[in-house]
Order: structure tokens, then C-alpha cells, then sequence
């Protein structure tokens, strides 16, 4: 019994002086929760300030990077949420005429274009922002592949899994998937896809985008330390306590197991595909 005594005391006192030295550090944890655009992405910015910041202030940061992302919907929403977005505007003139774009929309296709360059394995890009009609060919919002919604009466059988890949097949074979069929032009402001039926889906590249800009908008208000989570596309502001942020990649094949961590907390951290960090 004395053993036992001492052994929960001694837990206690760990504890004791691990709150008091957190007390110390006065570290305070603000967590705002944003709008969810992008395809109604879940969007949140973890500020660490050591002064607790007011109800009214956090509700006017939240009012601030919400319009950010708003805005950003508006220019690159694909889903008809914003009929007049500059992306659907592009959708409807391809194989017609170009169409007269922001430099923000340009400057994110560029940078999708990029990428689109550096993925190329075995002459195909495997990063493609003309990747819209396939994505329309699963209809991924009603349509899902993945063994953890088969409980749920939500999968797709093998006939229907077949009729899409058919579908997908035809589509890039009409070459409605190129990336080499965007023209851009940098005099005029003006973008044009040159098949009809082609269109451009940014949504892997434009998070990441709109996580930058909170990361700017937040410099600018005087933060020093933040992670940005828009759509699991992380940006990272500064350290916390000194000790650099651990952010981890996982893959959903091996039921989210983490495969590995990056504690470089500068630059925006983001992955494609299947894998994603945390």
C-alpha cells in the first residue's frame, strides 16, 4: 500500500510541475473553425498566442479568412455553387473563344501547369488540372470506392465500377484530359481550353493556394505561430515554444497509418494523390 502511495504521489508531483511549466511558457491555443468551401472541405487555423485572444477578436479573424476563401470559391468554383466563376466561364467557352480571366486565376493555373510538367512519368503528367471530366465520370460525391463505406450499403458493384472506367476511357481518349490543351495568354489575360467538353479542376493546387494567403493575412495581423489546415493541405507560421511543428504524411491504404513526419515548418507543406498530411 505505502509502494502504491508513492507511486501516486509521485505521479501527481510529475504532473503538478509539468502544468506549472506550461503555465510558464503561456502558451494559449485558439482554434477557429472556417467556412467550408472548396467542395465544403474542412477548413480550421490553430493560432497559439500568449495572451488569450477575445471572443470579438477571434470572430473578426474568422470573419476576415472565411472572405478569403470565399472569394477564392468564387473564382475557382467548378461545381455551380458560383455559376459565374471564372473557371466555369472557361468550362463553357472551350473549343469557342478565350475567355478574359483575373491575374490570380492565371497565376494558379501557371503554377498547376508546373506541376503538371515536373509529375510526368513515362511521357503522361500524372498531375492534371484538365482532370475535371473524369472526375465527373465518377461522380465521387454519390459514387464511392473504399472498402470503409462497404458497412454502410454505399459501394459500388463491379458492373457499375466497369461502366465508369468506360466512360473515363472514352473521355481521355476524345483528349479531354491534357494539360497541354490550356492556352494561356499573358498579354490579353486570357485562358482557352481548346477541345470543347474540356474543363479545369484546381482544387488540388488552389487549397493549397488559399492556405498561403491566411498564412500572409496572419503575418500581417501579427501572429508568429499558426498552423493552417484547408482541406488537409497545411501550412505551417513559425514554431511553437520554440520547438518546430511535426507535421506527419499518412496514406488511407494501411488504415491512416502515419508513414512519415517533416518538422521543416517553413514552407507549405502538400501532397497529391492518395497521400495526405496531417
Amino acid at each position: 500500500m505505502k509502494s502504491l502511495t508513492k507511486k501516486i504521489f509521485a505521479v501527481l508531483l510529475f504532473l503538478a510541475i509539468f502544468l506549472i511549466t506550461g503555465c510558464k511558457q503561456g502558451i494559449v491555443y485558439n482554434e477557429i473553425t472556417l467556412t467550408g468551401a472548396f467542395r465544403n472541405a474542412s477548413n480550421t487555423v490553430k493560432i497559439f498566442t500568449e495572451k488569450a485572444q477575445s471572443e470579438e477578436k477571434l470572430a473578426a479573424l474568422k470573419k476576415d479568412m472565411d472572405s478569403i476563401l470565399i472569394n477564392l470559391d468564387m473564382l475557382f468554383d467548378i461545381q455551380g455553387t458560383y455559376k459565374d466563376s471564372e473557371l466555369m466561364q472557361i468550362k463553357n467557352q472551350a473549343g469557342i473563344a478565350p475567355v478574359e480571366v483575373s491575374s490570380e486565376v492565371i497565376y494558379v493555373i501557371q503554377e498547376a501547369l508546373k506541376m503538371s510538367e515536373r509529375s510526368i512519368v513515362d511521357g503522361v503528367a500524372l498531375f492534371d488540372p484538365t482532370i475535371a471530366p473524369v472526375w465527373n465520370e465518377w461522380d465521387f460525391p454519390n459514387n464511392v470506392y473504399d472498402e470503409c463505406f462497404v458497412d454502410l450499403g454505399m459501394e459500388l458493384s463491379l458492373e457499375e465500377i466497369d461502366e465508369i472506367k468506360a466512360a473515363i476511357q472514352a473521355t481521355i481518349e476524345a483528349g479531354l484530359v491534357d494539360y497541354r490543351n490550356i492556352e494561356i495568354n499573358l498579354e490579353e489575360s486570357t485562358v482557352f481550353l481548346k477541345k470543347a467538353g474540356m474543363e479545369i479542376d484546381l482544387g488540388a493546387i488552389v487549397k493549397g493556394y488559399a492556405a498561403d494567403k491566411i498564412k500572409t493575412y496572419l503575418i500581417e495581423q501579427g501572429y508568429t505561430s499558426a498552423v493552417i489546415d484547408i482541406g488537409g493541405n497545411i501550412q505551417i507560421l513559425g514554431n511553437l515554444a520554440d520547438q518546430p511543428f511535426k507535421v506527419g504524411i499518412r496514406t488511407p491504404y494501411k488504415k491512416w497509418c502515419n508513414i512519415d513526419y517533416n518538422e521543416n515548418y517553413e514552407p507549405l507543406d502538400e501532397t497529391y494523390g492518395t497521400i495526405m498530411v496531417i
